[in-house]
């Protein structure tokens, strides 16, 4: 059965008379809204930073095959979204597609960059695998 134009369901109904009596107490009222904005903050909504560190690439290869299949095993341990860029090209740091795409080579400066809950902790361990020169050298 179809309902007429304005009609509610009972369940919509209940949900709006409740939404009415929250109105209608101040404190509930600024309980929830504190809540609401807290849970929004939480989300970081229109959060334009992210944690980013740069570094120049040392082992003489550069990120040939198997430093970047390494580079994105450790990537892919974390839950942010990360990138990895050079002056010209960006790419995800959790694609070996990408991150070969890349193609940095020794000498070349990177800025690895990631948002998410371990945002710090992901760029971190990446930066420290460059440092370490992927165990190659």
């Amino acid at each position: 059965m179809e309902k007429a134009a304005g009609e509610f369901s009972r369940e919509e109904a209940e949900i709006f008379n409740a939404y009415l009596m929250i109105l209608q107490d101040p404190d509930l009222e600024a309980s929830i809204s504190e809540k609401i904005v807290q849970s929004l903050s939480n989300l970081r909504i229109g959060r334009t930073d992210m944690y980013s560190e740069t570094i120049i690439i040392q082992n003489k290869t550069g990120l040939h095959a198997r430093p970047a299949a390494t580079f994105v095993q450790t990537a892919s341990k974390f839950k942010s979204n990360i990138t990895i860029e050079t002056e010209t090209k960006k790419g995800n740091a959790k694609s070996m597609l990408s991150l070969l795409s890349i193609g940095a080579a020794k000498g070349t400066s990177v800025k690895i960059s990631a948002e998410g809950e371990d945002e710090e902790q992901a760029v971190k361990a990446l930066i420290a695998l460059i440092q370490t020169k992927f165990g190659e050298d």
